[in-house]
This record gives structure tokens, sequence and C-alpha cells, in this order.
């Protein structure tokens, strides 16, 4: 469950360092205005809400998944912010990053419930948001320092490759540090 914790607070500030630069990259790599974001953030939050209903009819399933599916789709929909500049493009990629984002963080939250000790489930989630308080500023304020000097693209594009890289190497490294080690004798 500590490997899973410290893989969603990763994604959680890659998303939020999204969130954070979304309407400059609107107003100043799409050259589009407030009723444009509107239209794309009502995209999102309705495919975050897709998620949701699937996730009832189709939980089981989807809990089987590798969690990394999500991770890869979300820095598929960051990376062709970074490269697309036609707005149903955009919106087709805030479906794909509004139902990875919702998934995965539903699906986080059912593991807590399921394999946390009852007595337990508090105590996890109160050190599960204050993780993910800490990687959710963190990713706001790199990626907005990144965008800030070279782009809302370039941010987007820097979220695309460093989350996923994160999440290799904080799974293998958290695997690593919790697998048995053997004394040679």
């Amino acid at each position: 469950m500590i490997v899973a914790m410290l893989l969603h607070c990763i994604y959680m500030g890659g998303q939020n360092g999204a969130n954070a630069i979304y309407y400059p990259f609107i107003e100043s790599v799409l050259k589009a205005g407030p009723g444009f974001f509107g239209i794309a953030v009502s995209v999102y939050y309705g495919s975050n809400l897709l998620a949701g209903f699937l996730l009832v009819r189709f939980g089981d399933v989807l809990k089987r998944q590798p969690m990394t599916r999500f991770v890869v789709s979300t820095a598929v929909a960051w990376l062709g912010y970074s490269f697309f500049r036609a707005e149903p493009l955009v919106l087709a990629l805030s479906v794909i990053e509004g139902f990875a984002v919702s998934s995965l963080s539903n699906l986080f939250m059912t593991r807590i419930q399921e394999e946390a000790p009852t007595e337990m489930v508090g105590r996890v989630w109160g050190l599960v948001t204050s993780v993910k308080s800490v990687s959710e500023v963190v990713g706001i304020l790199m990626v907005g320092a990144i965008a800030g000097r070279f782009g809302p693209a370039a941010g987007y594009r820097a979220l695309g490759i460093a989350i996923p890289l994160l999440t290799v190497v904080a799974n293998a490294w958290t695997k690593s540090l919790l697998r048995p080690r053997t004394v040679s004798t």
C-alpha cells in the first residue's frame, strides 16, 4: 500500500501541475478564451463522471488493470497538449485525462478501503492526504516555473515525460526497499 500511495501522490502532483497551467495553455497556446475553457473543463469533468459510472459497473475488471495504464494515458494527453493546437483534439485529450484521473483516484481510494485494517483507515487517509498535499504543491510550483519560463506547452511536455519516469523509478525503488534482503555467509 505504501508503493501505491507514493505512486498516487506523484501522479496527483503532476495532475495539479497540469491543472495549474491549463488556462494559460488555452489562452496563450490555443488563443481561445473563457468560452472554450468552460467547454474544456465541462468535458473534463464529464469524463470524470463517466469514469465514476463505469467504475460502479466494471470496477472489478478495472481494478485488475495495471495502474500504469492510467498514468501512461494521462502522459499521452499531456504530451498531446504540448503538440496539438486544434480545439477538438484538445477536447479529446481532456476526455482521456479526465477519465484517467478519476479512474486512478477512485481505484486508489477503493484500494485503501479494501486493504487497510478498519481501525487504520482514518490514519492511512490522514497520511495520504498529507503526502498528497505536499506533492500537489510541488507539482504546481515545478510545472508553473517551467511554464512561466518556457511556456505552457513545455510544461505539458515536461509532465508527459517526468511523471511516467518518476512513476517507474519510484515503483522500482520502493519495491527494492520492501524486498527481503538475503545475507550471504
